[in-house]
This record gives structure tokens, C-alpha cells and sequence, in this order.
């Protein structure tokens, strides 16, 4: 006979949620290098020096600018010319991925570099999409960093309760319900909500604590930020369905139309979607690679 392992209710997985102390913080650097870029005139060389305070960072990041995309020639020797080849706004996204996969990698599920590359490909497919529907810069901004943020609640469910967690995706599999709802079945709570509990106490903005909170159900989200949770509701859809998912996930989830509506796609527009969201997956794969 098999223990089941003990399942905790609602109110004491907000009360981990909100007690875990092991956790790293969200990577200050984030911040400091987006204050950087949001001067009138930002610096290079500032940027440059923000991210070498943290050595590992910025040897990832080195890495990642050396890639063909931002190098096709040879690869930059410093971390100033590495931003300056990335340019100044895309290093602002890179260092938010290359930080939050760095800090967390070792947390969560086993299998960090998927869940990571799912998370990246919803946060390009969500800025593409808001592109595609000329949302403002902001939006497009939102969009990438709620997609690559959007599963944070799975990362602190499966390092608070990994047996949980690992019991819960195996029903989801036997019974091809999605994994969310499963956890609110079980536990009374679902990632989204627990995400953004955790989000809201690093203290990320209210607009990104919203979207990751409410990924899976956008039309309960505040008015003020409903919009960006249906484009991230809708690009991790659609980065599930054309196979940038997770083993442990179901692709066939429910869809919210009413998201696809808000922001006025069609049927016309489904193929063009596809294509980006493709090519969204295999640029989060090279990333991590």
C-alpha cells in the first residue's frame, strides 16, 4: 500500500505562500537596469556595469549576445559591447530572462529548462500579439514579462509541495483535465492566484501581479488590467497548442473567446498567429540551449 501524500487545503498553501522564507527574491538588477533605460539618456556603459555585479548573469548574458542573432560575426568581448550589439531595449528582456532563469532555476519543477522555455515563448508570443493588434509599447512590455513570469505559481507549488504537485500533474494526464483545474479541485487554488500572491510580495507592479494571477481565468481579472490577461491567456494557448509545452502539461485547455474577441482576432488572422508562435517557441529554445 502506497502513503498518499498529506494534501494541504487553501488557506495553508497561501499561508506557505506567504511564510516561505527559501525562496530567492525577484533579481534586484531587473529593476535597476530597467531605471537605467527609462532615463532620458541611458548609459551602456551603466548597463553594462549593473550586470556585471552579479558574475553569473553576466557571463549568460555574454553568452546569449554571442549568439548569430545579435553576432552573426564574432562574438562580443565585453559585457558593454555585448549590450551594445543586443541593443539597449532587448537587453532590458534578456536580463529579465536570463535573471529570473538564473535565481530559480534549482526551485521548482525538475524540468526547469522546459518550464522556462514555455515561459519565454508565451512572453514573445504575447508581445507579438499585442503588436499585431497595435497595443501601445507598454502593452507589448506587459505582455512579454506576465508570459515569462506567467507559471511562477507552479514553481512555488512544486517546491512546497513537490509530491502534491507531482500527484496532481499525473491526474491531470489520467484524466486530461488541466492542470489548474486539477489544483483547485485539490488544493482550493490554483497556480495562477498562488503566482500572483507571490508576485505581489516581491513587490511587482499591480499590473503583472494581475495577469499572472489571473492567466487562466481573464475575464474575472480587474477591468483595469483584463486586456493583458486575455493576450497572455491567449498566447500561452497557442504556444501550448502548436507543442511549446511542458511533458507535464494538457494542451487541450479551455479557451476563453471572449480574450480572442476583446482583441478583435479572426479566423483570418489564426495562421499569420501559428507562425509567430512557432517561431516564438524555437527562439525561447535557442535561448536556453
Amino acid at each position: 500500500m502506497t502513503n498518499r501524500p498529506e494534501v494541504p487545503d487553501r488557506a495553508a498553501v497561501l499561508a506557505a505562500v506567504d511564510a516561505v522564507d527559501n525562496l530567492p527574491p525577484f533579481p534586484e538588477v531587473v529593476a535597476e537596469v530597467r531605471d537605467e533605460l527609462g532615463r532620458p539618456d541611458p548609459e551602456p556603459a551603466r548597463v553594462a556595469a549593473l550586470i556585471e555585479e552579479d558574475a553569473a548573469l553576466a557571463a549568460r548574458f555574454l553568452a546569449v549576445a554571442s549568439a548569430p542573432r545579435y553576432s552573426p560575426t564574432a562574438p562580443p568581448r565585453t559585457v558593454r559591447q555585448a549590450v551594445v550589439r543586443v541593443g539597449l531595449a532587448e537587453t532590458a528582456r534578456v536580463i529579465l530572462a536570463v535573471a529570473v532563469y538564473e535565481r530559480f532555476r534549482r526551485f521548482g519543477p525538475p524540468d526547469a529548462r522546459a518550464f522556462w522555455e514555455h515561459g519565454m515563448a508565451v512572453g514573445l508570443l504575447g508581445a507579438t500579439l499585442a503588436r499585431m493588434a497595435d497595443a501601445s509599447p507598454e502593452v507589448a512590455e506587459l505582455a512579454y514579462t506576465a508570459g515569462l513570469l506567467h507559471d511562477l505559481g507552479e514553481l512555488a507549488l512544486y517546491h512546497l509541495y513537490p509530491e502534491v504537485s507531482a500527484a496532481i500533474a499525473a491526474r491531470s494526464h489520467k484524466t486530461g483535465r488541466p492542470n489548474h483545474e486539477v489544483e483547485r479541485a485539490a488544493l482550493g487554488v490554483e497556480h495562477g492566484e498562488v503566482g500572483g500572491r507571490l508576485a505581489s510580495r516581491w513587490g511587482l507592479p499591480a499590473d503583472l501581479v494581475a495577469v499572472v494571477a489571473f492567466h487562466h481565468r481573464p475575464w474575472a481579472a480587474p477591468v483595469d488590467h483584463r486586456r493583458a490577461a486575455q493576450l497572455v491567456h491567449i498566447a500561452d494557448f497557442v504556444a501550448k497548442h502548436v507543442g511549446y509545452v511542458r511533458a507535464e502539461d494538457v494542451p487541450g485547455e479551455d479557451f476563453d473567446g471572449g480574450a480572442w474577441a476583446a482583441w478583435g482576432f479572426s479566423l483570418d488572422d489564426v495562421d499569420a498567429i501559428l507562425e509567430r508562435a512557432r517561431a516564438s517557441g524555437k527562439e525561447a529554445a535557442a535561448f536556453f540551449a
